[in-house]
């Protein structure tokens, strides 16, 4: 069904079930937890309308992005300016890992040390 949606991914702010059928779908789905318990389908949801996920409020239009790491809510004008922020800091941090994986020290490469 989400697929037919044309549904990208899902987050859930609460636990989930199913979860080894679900990592074989190429639907990436991101909840607090896992339980074996079924949920309720009371009443459907609302769509193009305000939510609020752990404390933070998501708005129609705002970009979620999650990684193995966790989820981000950003609206496009701040993931405009954290793309380069981060495409930075991906080069930096791949020129570490080349390092240490050739042998050398992680303190080589971090100033702080």
């Amino acid at each position: 069904e989400a697929a037919r949606r044309g549904i990208a991914g899902m987050v859930i702010d609460g636990n989930c079930r199913d979860t080894p059928l679900l990592l074989t779908m190429d639907l990436p789905i991101y909840s607090r937890g896992r339980h074996p318990n079924a949920g309720t389908a009371n009443r459907r949801g609302e769509h193009q309308t305000d939510i609020q996920m752990g404390g933070v409020v998501v708005k129609p239009g705002d970009f979620v992005l999650g990684d193995d790491d966790g989820v981000v809510v950003c609206s496009e004008l701040e993931l405009q300016s954290w793309l380069v922020k981060a495409e930075v800091l991906q080069r930096v941090e791949a020129g570490m890992l080349e390092h240490v994986r050739g042998g050398g020290s992680l303190f080589d490469k971090i100033n702080n040390f």
